[in-house]
C-alpha cells in the first residue's frame, strides 16, 4: 500500500507541528516562570511560621488609594492569632511588620549598627527627594548630621514665631465665615509659614492671600505626591522607565532644589556678614543653627547635605503638623464637651485676651497637650517606621530573623492595641480628663501644635 502526500497534507502537518511546538514552549515557559517566581518569592525558612499577608489584596489596596483603616484591616486579618507579627512580599523582598509590644521594645533597643536603615537605590523617587539626609542615612554621616541638628532644633522651637503666625492666620479664618473651606489646605499654609520662620528665618508669604499661593507650593505638593505614590513604592523598577511622570518629577525636584539652595546661600551670606561686623545676634532658626554648629564642630558640610536635611524638616513640620492639627480639630468638633474643656483651660492659663504663651504657660496646657498626643496616638504621622535591615541574625520570641531581613514596626496597630491603651478615645477617652503618655515619647513640633491649638481656642473668648 502506498500513501501519497499531497501539498495540503504537508501544510496540515506543518501547521500541526508548529502548534504543538508553541504549546510545548508555552508550557515550558509557564513552568519555568512559576518556578522562578516561587523561588524568588518563597520566604526564608526562618519566616515560615510568620503569618503571610495576601499579596494581591494588599497590593490592590495600596495602588487603589485605600485608606489606612482598610490597609491595616488586611494586615489584621492575616494575623488572626494576634501574634503581632506578619510578613509581606513587596516585589523586592520579604518585609516583616511588627506590632507586638515586646518585640517592638527589643527592636527599639537595638543599636543602629545592628538595625541600620533600609538603603534605597539611586534613581528611586524617595532617594532623589530625600538624598542622604538624616531620614535615610546611617553610620558616621547620620551621627554627624544628627549632632548638629539636635542642638539647632532645640533652639529653633520657640513659641513666639509660631504664635505670631497663628495670630496672622486667625485673620484669614475671619474671611471664611460664610463659605465652606478646606481647613486642611488652610492649615498647610499656616504650618508652611511657621516652617519658614523656624527653619529658614524666611517669610514664605503663605498667609498673604487666600487666592495667591506661593509659587513653590504647587511644585512641592506634586513632588510629595510622586514620592509617596504606592505604585512606585511597590514597583520601584518603574522609575527607570522614560515615563512622563518620572521626567516631570526630576524637573520639579531640580526646580524645588534651586528654591532651597537660594535660601541656604542667602542664610550663609547673612551669617558671614554678621560675623564680619562682629554682630552679636542670636540666630534661632534651624538652618542658621546647623551652619553655626557645623562650623563649631569643624565639619565642612556642603549645601547639598544641608538641603537633604532641610527636606526632612520640611516634610515633618509641614505635612505631619498639618495632619495632626486637622485630626485634632476633627475630634474637637465631634466632641463639644472636650472642646469646651480645652477652651476653658486656654482661657484659665492665658486669660481672656489673645496672647502668645511662653514656655511656662505651654507646660500648664496639660489637657490640650493630652488631646494632641491622643490624636497622634490614633493617627500617627508615620503609620510604619522606616524599614530596617538586620545586620545579623535576630531572635524575637519564637521567631528568628535571618541576616539581611527587612523589618518595620507598625505604629498604627501598636498604638491602637486595646490591651495596651485602656480608657482612651476608643473606650471613652473624650469623656475623661486625663493626660496620655505617648508610647514612643516623641512628637514632631509639639510646640507648634500646642501653640496653634491654644491660640485658636483663646481667640475671641468671652
Amino acid at each position: 500500500m502506498h500513501f501519497k502526500c499531497t501539498e495540503g497534507t504537508l501544510r496540515f502537518f506543518g501547521s500541526f507541528n508548529l502548534v504543538v511546538m508553541l504549546i510545548f514552549v508555552l508550557i515550558t515557559f509557564s513552568i519555568l516562570t512559576y518556578y522562578v517566581i516561587q523561588k524568588i518569592t518563597k520566604p526564608p525558612k526562618e519566616l515560615q511560621n510568620i503569618p503571610t499577608v495576601p499579596f494581591l489584596k494588599y497590593f490592590w489596596a495600596m495602588i487603589s488609594g485605600k485608606g489606612q483603616d482598610e490597609i491595616q484591616h488586611i494586615l489584621l486579618e492575616a494575623d488572626s492569632r494576634k501574634l503581632g507579627i506578619v510578613k509581606i512580599w513587596n516585589f523586592i523582598n520579604w518585609v516583616v511588620y511588627v506590632s507586638n509590644v515586646e518585640y517592638a521594645k527589643q527592636i527599639f533597643l537595638e543599636s543602629a549598627d545592628v538595625l541600620p536603615k533600609w538603603s534605597y537605590k539611586e534613581g528611586q523617587p524617595i532617594k532623589i527627594y530625600f538624598g542622604t539626609g538624616i531620614a535615610l542615612s546611617n553610620g558616621e554621616h547620620w551621627a554627624k548630621h544628627r549632632k548638629i541638628a539636635t542642638t539647632a532644633f532645640n533652639k529653633a522651637l520657640y513659641p513666639e514665631a509660631t504664635g505670631m503666625c497663628t495670630l496672622e492666620f486667625t485673620k484669614i479664618l475671619d474671611q471664611c465665615t460664610d463659605t465652606p473651606t478646606d481647613i486642611f489646605k488652610l492649615i498647610q499654609l499656616l504650618t508652611l509659614q511657621i516652617l519658614g520662620k523656624l527653619v529658614f528665618n524666611h517669610d514664605l508669604q503663605c498667609l498673604n492671600s487666600l487666592e495667591e499661593k506661593p509659587v513653590f507650593l504647587d511644585t512641592y505638593r506634586k513632588i510629595v505626591k510622586h514620592v509617596i505614590n504606592p505604585l512606585f513604592v511597590l514597583l520601584p523598577w518603574l522609575v527607570s522607565l522614560p515615563l512622563k511622570a518620572n521626567v516631570e518629577h526630576e524637573m520639579r525636584v531640580k526646580e524645588f532644589d534651586q528654591f532651597l539652595y537660594d535660601i541656604i546661600e542667602k542664610r550663609r551670606i547673612d551669617l558671614a556678614e554678621q560675623k564680619r561686623a562682629a554682630m552679636k545676634i542670636e540666630n534661632r532658626d534651624l538652618l542658621a543653627g546647623m551652619i553655626e554648629d557645623a562650623e563649631n564642630e569643624g565639619y565642612d558640610i556642603p549645601d547639598k547635605e544641608f538641603r537633604d536635611d532641610i527636606i526632612v524638616f520640611f516634610l515633618a513640620a509641614h505635612d505631619s503638623s498639618s495632619s495632626a492639627l486637622c485630626y485634632s480639630f476633627y475630634f474637637l468638633a465631634k466632641y463639644p464637651e472636650i472642646q469646651r474643656k480645652a477652651r476653658n483651660e486656654a482661657i484659665r492659663v492665658l486669660g481672656k485676651d489673645v496672647v502668645i504663651p511662653d514656655s511656662k504657660q505651654l507646660k500648664e496646657l496639660k489637657y490640650i497637650t493630652a488631646i494632641i498626643k491622643e490624636t497622634l496616638r490614633l493617627y500617627p504621622t508615620l503609620t510604619v517606621i522606616s524599614p530596617r535591615i538586620a545586620a545579623k541574625e535576630l531572635k524575637y520570641g519564637p521567631y528568628t530573623l535571618p541576616k539581611g531581613q527587612s523589618l518595620a514596626i507598625n505604629l498604627w496597630q501598636l498604638q491602637r492595641n486595646l490591651d495596651l491603651w485602656k480608657n482612651t478615645i476608643l473606650k471613652g477617652f473624650w469623656k475623661k480628663k486625663r493626660v496620655i503618655k505617648v508610647f514612643l515619647g516623641f512628637l514632631i513640633l509639639l510646640d507648634l501644635e500646642v501653640v496653634w491649638v491654644k491660640t485658636f481656642l483663646s481667640c475671641n473668648s468671652a
